[in-house]
């Protein structure tokens, strides 16, 4: 039965020869009859589950006919004389068409080599103008994307010393049709003049390349999003390896670095298997978006999924496995690239021989003792093999011990560094004396990270490979220890350098093994919005985002360090935050009540004691509160800083609280924190350690605040405004508003309140008419829109209403209301269609609008709200799945008003639906949080009947949510 190359070459040698007299430009119908049925071929090769290396070699090999076709048609223009006299060029495939990989819409770089037929300016000559032109004009006009260049061997010596880049791309030339004499002469030339000589200016461009590249793609194997190309265990960082590799030792595949010893025949095949699945991961992409398409998006994931075999009806199951397949390889990939460089002494400090091991070799040969210390770098474990067998023969050392394993650390007595509990500390690396260190005591396997926290050193990745090898020793025994367990938590009390001893457990498997609650947590999905990390990266980003608060100087971080410097026994919030997910590992939905038994067993297993274990539990069953209540609660109600105040019960523990809070919401996206939110965190810490400390000192320092905020105001005033009202409006206002208002914003307030009432007194026609004000926040890519009028029933809804009719869509919102009824409202907006600024005709759409909606003109906003169009929805939600509606009532927070949360997907015209059913309820909307994320709304509303009185009726509270859920599903439909 032919193979898939046969195949391939008997339909292009049917289809592709032109008839006699016909040029390429004549016969495209031919061209692209070939490309269509091979390129349909490979698609059915791929839906059946072919390799990605198969399929991509397949289209490089598919490519590679064409082209040679197209070089014969090319040659037989020119005449007889041409052909004869004009020395043909070299047609050479470049990059990743050089490799023989192709994704299906990959370009196709190639180059022509010539040997200098170019006239003045560089123009080619005509025969190799024709030649250039035959080949290239059929493959535009057939719809191909091609990169091609016209080079001498000169100019790509140049280009290649000039450019890393261009390097990498012609070290993969290869020879697809031509003068392979010109070939071997460029190959020969790039070697002498481009790599021998070259090797550590390279390899040190490439090492500082890769560190841009995976920072640019978040530093993570596990993005909730990853780049399947460029991201950290992408595509890249496999072909990172095998440049520099070839750099240095000239080995041009992972099969030739087995048979020279440096990677075991596993590292190998998990190596190739990772590479060979991205790959058709990549090949998919493609193919569903019809386009080049590198990012594994959420919308894109499920559908994928499903392509890949995984057919669960929930698109959020099927997504799960597939994407912790997904994070398994390109995990694999960045742990072992990254241990590889380690071992082949690919970066500019190689691991090195000691002075008294290279003195003993010496000595061995014949050769005298340098007379200063000499330190030489070990080329592979084969040099270090060969040079201790050579030692042996001389009966300087003792025999070898049995080979184990793929490779073995160099046993020779002389090692630099004592030996200290079975390990030896060399240039900052811990590495085995024996290779039965750990099987002689397994307690070593929790020894080892605590000896490389204490010394700061990394563990030698021969020493990562033993461990991962015996993992098996980590039995019922180990895990109920004693000994083990004080290591362990040991660990973690080490405040500000626990996350890498923990960081290199789990990139081992001990972590996973030792407390395989987390365990669980590896790879796993997270199906929040908001994350960007899988739940076992995120945990391991709390602990490192915690660790940089230890000895923070700059802010944020530097107000949470005093807190972390006065816990006394940080391993309890260490040990919270390792721990604060791994309900996820046993279902969707609300994780927080599972977590915490689940970390109770965890608890029992280290023996903790009672009052350690109410502290750790209470820290995670409160993670999310404190970040909720502080963004989604009026912290002027005094009912809700009480309420907290008795969950959390002690000041130690608020204090926990507010570090994993910061910790955690760092760790869960890196666009998610801000000033704003950070302040309200911090108010609701001190009203809460106020009041668990003392009463009422908070109320004190609320109104010192208050004063010194007046008096930054006074300061800054400008001529028209006065010390009457100055004071008026402080009095007018609650504490929450001078809590998240700073001087200039206050200032501009008052401001607009003067101008406001300036209006009432002389325009008695245009009273009702508000008075707005826009500010541009490009570092925030947002406008901040302020509106001052009297209050009046239904005002919110229609500010709301009028913001979702001239196309803008909101982010956040910020109410605030003065005793004598002047409302000073604002709105955090964007464009709608494109998500950046409001423009200059949308503002003034939306300020004449707003005057026509409140001065009582007749405005259909619902109607004007209907044509407005996104270009995508506002959340980007899994393939075949929405956000589900969640509507919640809290009586128990406030003490005078009902809070309404509603957690939805965001769309435009939502808030404006909301607030005027609220309204048509009959009820006052006293405060609200607007807060919107990644397409997610999440909101809260403080209401009251007309009457005064909180809505507790059950009846009453399930006509509001149904209206509510209608109006909301309504809004979903017109969009």
């Amino acid at each position: 039965m032919p193979t898939l190359l046969e195949k391939i070459e008997a339909d292009a040698a049917a289809r592709l020869p032109l008839p006699e007299g016909r040029t390429a430009a004549q016969e495209l119908a031919r061209y692209k009859a070939f490309l269509k049925v091979e390129t349909h071929r490979l698609k059915l090769l791929h839906r059946a589950g072919g390799g990605g290396r198969e399929v991509c070699q397949a289209r490089a090999a598919i490519m590679d006919l064409l082209l040679r076709h197209l070089w014969d048609a090319a040659r037989n223009t020119l005449s007889l004389h041409g052909r004869k006299e004009f020395p043909p060029p070299a047609l050479v495939a470049l990059g990743g068409y050089g490799r023989g990989e192709l994704n299906p819409h990959s370009d196709v770089d190639f180059m022509f080599l010539h040997s200098g037929q170019v006239g003045a300016g560089g123009r080619p000559l005509p025969h190799l103008a024709k030649t250039v032109g035959a080949i290239l004009y059929p493959l535009w006009d057939i719809g191909l994307k091609v990169g091609h260049s016209v080079r001498s061997v000169d100019e790509c010596v140049r280009l290649a010393n000039a450019d890393m880049q261009s390097k990498t791309s012609l070290l993969e030339a290869r020879l697809i049709v031509g003068a392979e004499a010109l070939f071997e002469k460029f190959e020969k030339a790039v070697l002498a003049k481009c790599v021998n000589g070259h090797e550590d200016k390279y390899i040190a461009a490439r090492l500082e390349d890769q560190t841009a590249r995976r920072a640019k793609f978040g530093n993570s194997a596990c993005m909730q999003e990853p780049n399947i190309k460029s991201g950290c265990g992408g595509l890249r960082d496999y072909q990172n390896l095998l440049w520099m590799a070839w750099f240095k030792y000239r080995a041009r595949s992972l099969l030739e670095l087995q048979q020279r010893e440096f990677i075991s025949v596993a590292e190998r095949k998990q190596l190739d298997a990772a590479y060979d699945f991205l790959l058709r991961v990549r090949t998919e992409l493609h193919y569903h978006a019809n386009r080049p398409v590198d990012v594994l998006t959420k919308n894109l994931q499920p559908a994928v999924a499903h392509n890949f075999g995984y057919t669960d009806r929930s698109p959020s199951r099927r997504l799960e496995k597939f994407m912790r397949q997904v994070y398994t390889h390109t995990r694999n990939i960045y742990l072992l690239t990254r241990t590889l460089e380690q071992r082949l002494a690919l970066s500019l400090q190689p691991r090195r021989l000691s002075g008294l091991l290279f003195r003993r070799l010496l000595r061995v040969a014949g050769q005298p003792e340098p007379a200063r210390k000499f330190h030489t770098p070990i080329g592979s474990l084969t040099d270090c093999r060969r040079r201790r067998k050579e030692a042996y023969r001389c009966g300087s050392i003792a025999p070898p011990p049995p080979y184990v394993g793929s490779y073995e650390v160099c046993e020779i007595s002389g090692l630099e560094g004592q030996l200290v509990d079975g390990f030896r500390f060399v240039d900052g690396q811990i590495i085995h004396g024996t290779a039965r260190v750990f099987r002689d005591q397994p307690r070593r396997l929790m020894r080892v990270f605590l000896h490389a926290q204490q010394r700061g050193l990394q563990l030698h990745p021969d020493l990562a490979q033993l461990i991962r090898n015996q993992l098996d020793l980590v039995d019922r025994a180990f895990l109920h220890d004693e000994h083990v367990r004080e290591t362990f938590l040991t660990i973690l009390n080490q405040r500000g350098n626990v996350a890498p001893p923990l960081r290199a457990m789990h990139e081992v498997g001990l972590l996973g093994k030792y407390i395989p609650e987390f365990g669980k947590l590896t790879c796993l999905v997270q199906h929040e919005f908001y994350h960007q990390y899988t739940a076992d990266e995120h945990t391991l980003m709390c602990l490192e985002q915690l660790d940089r608060v230890w000895e923070a100087k700059e802010p944020p971080r530097a107000e949470y360090a005093q807190l972390f410097h006065s816990l006394e026994r940080p391993v309890i919030l260490y040990l919270a935050l390792l721990l604060h997910d791994v309900g996820k590992a046993e279902g969707h939905g609300y994780h927080v009540a599972l977590s915490s038994r689940l970390a109770m067993r965890v608890a029992r297993r280290l023996a903790l004691d009672e009052a350690t274990n109410q502290t750790l539990r209470r820290i995670i069953e409160n993670h999310l509160q404190m970040a909720r209540i502080s963004q989604l609660r009026d912290l002027g109600d005094l009912a809700v800083i009480r309420t907290f105040a008795k969950t959390v019960q002690s000041p130690e523990t608020l204090a926990a609280l507010a570090l994993h809070t910061f910790a955690d919401s760092q760790a869960t996206s890196d666009k998610l924190w801000n000033g704003f939110k950070d302040s309200l965190l911090w108010t609701l810490y001190r009203k809460t350690m106020d009041l668990l400390t003392g009463g009422t000192e908070f109320v004190r320092a609320g109104e010192k605040q208050r004063e010194s905020l007046m008096d930054d105001v006074r300061k800054q005033m400008p001529e028209p405004l006065s010390e009457e009202e100055l004071r008026a409006h402080f009095a007018a206002l609650g504490a929450r508003y001078s809590q998240v208002h700073a001087a200039p914003e206050i200032l501009d307030d008052l401001l607009l309140a003067h101008r406001f009432l300036r209006l009432q007194v002389t325009e008695e026609a245009g009273a009702l008419a508000p008075v707005i004000q826009w500010h541009n926040h490009p570092d925030r890519g947002c406008n901040a829109v302020k509106i001052c009028t009297w209050d009046r029933a239904g005002l919110f809804s229609k500010i709301a209403g009028s913001l979702s009719a001239a196309g803008l869509n909101i982010l956040s919102a910020q109410i605030f209301t003065r005793a004598d009824g002047i409302v000073l409202d604002t709105f955090f907006v964007t464009d709608a269609r494109t998500g950046a600024l409001a423009t200059r005709e949308q503002r003034d759409h939306f300020d004449a609008l707003l005057v026509k909606v409140l001065t009582h003109e007749d405005v259909d906003l619902r109607a004007l709200i209907a044509r407005q169009r996104t270009a995508r929805p506002l959340y980007q939600s899994y393939e075949g799945e929405r956000m589900p509606t969640r509507i919640v009532f809290d009586n128990e927070t406030s003490e005078d008003r009902t809070i309404i949360e509603i957690e939805t997907e965001d769309r435009l015209g939502l808030l404006f639906a909301i607030s005027q059913t609220l309204t048509g309820l009959g009820l006052n909307i006293s405060a609200a949080r607007i807060c919107t994320e990644k397409g997610a709304a999440i909101d809260s509303f403080y209401v009251n009947d007309l009457d005064g009185r909180k809505i507790q009726e059950p009846e009453r509270q399930k006509q509001i949510e149904r209206l509510l859920r209608q109006s909301i599903n309504q809004v979903g439909a017109a969009s």
